[in-house]
């Protein structure tokens, strides 16, 4: 907390005093106020003057303290290079680095052409149909929280191959989409 012309904070009565002197008819001055929030929520603000005479003003100000969920997506190929018909697996992380929850966050991938599933865990469950895996999305990942998938494939096929993840949630309704290349080898 900072405030100017000398404020005085009282942390027991969580008060602000600032002692103005004497103002001519007409005569403003600003009186301000740095404050940091530890928490979301909304807030009031009372404020209050008196004269030396004894008249007193009375005012109120809300502050609304809100956040910002931010997604972060990284996708890690357990192993790279793979040989053909070895088993590998895609671990795709899904982090909340902002301040508020994100909600909603639903995640889908693309498996690559010669590329067959195996199996797919998450924090949910998924459905898996012509190549592509879609997990049922997360109510609400929380702030600092990180939400863990892994895709077991295996190649039929020798190649580099492309494997795509797609993530949206209330914040991001477009979906995002990132790529993880993969090279598939044969003896």
């Amino acid at each position: 907390m900072q405030a100017n012309r000398s404020g005085k904070y009282n942390s027991n009565s969580r008060i602000i005093d600032w002692f103005v002197g004497r103002l001519e008819k007409g005569e403003t001055i600003n009186l301000q106020v740095k404050l940091q929030a530890n928490q979301l929520g909304d807030y009031e603000h009372y404020l209050s003057v008196v004269s030396e005479e004894g008249a007193k003003a009375e005012s109120q100000l809300q502050t609304r303290v809100d956040g910002v969920a931010s997604l972060v997506l990284e996708i890690v190929d357990l192993e790279d290079p793979v040989e053909v018909g070895a088993e590998t697996a895609y671990e795709v992380r899904v982090r909340n680095e902002g301040t508020k929850a994100a909600n909603n966050v639903e995640l889908g991938c693309d498996l690559p052409t010669g590329v067959s599933l195996i199996g797919a865990k998450g924090p949910t469950e998924s459905m898996s149909e012509n190549g592509q895996i879609v997990f049922k999305g997360l109510t609400s990942l929380a702030p600092g929280k990180t939400a863990i998938y892994r895709v077991h494939v295996k190649a039929q096929t020798s190649g580099s191959r492309k494997f795509r993840a797609y993530l949206k949630s209330d914040t991001i309704p477009k979906p995002l989409v990132f790529e993880e290349l993969t090279k598939f080898y044969s003896e």
